[in-house]
């Protein structure tokens, strides 16, 4: 089925627009077997936004705590540079 080819491709690809795309535009399936598969393959697009999610979370917080830094640094003013 041409919906789980793209979906495979997707999902191996990283693409969480085209995964989120395909997701709404799931076809009713047919056969068990096929599914059981899209359920597999979403359990996985899931796992792997929830991946992506945590590591921007890590990110962000290391950005706050690099900026708190930088905001505690005392200001010099340009003059000082010249004394």
């Amino acid at each position: 089925m041409q919906w789980l080819n793209s979906f495979k491709i997707a999902l191996i690809e990283e693409d969480t627009e085209k995964l989120k795309e395909l997701i709404s535009d799931m076809p009713c399936f047919e056969k068990l077997e096929d599914m059981q598969t899209a359920f597999s393959l979403i359990s996985e697009a899931i796992s792997l936004i929830t991946q992506k999610r945590d590591q921007i979370k890590k990110d962000m917080d290391r950005l706050n705590k690099a900026k708190s830094f930088l905001d505690l640094e005392p200001k010099k003013n340009s003059y000082e540079f010249f004394s």
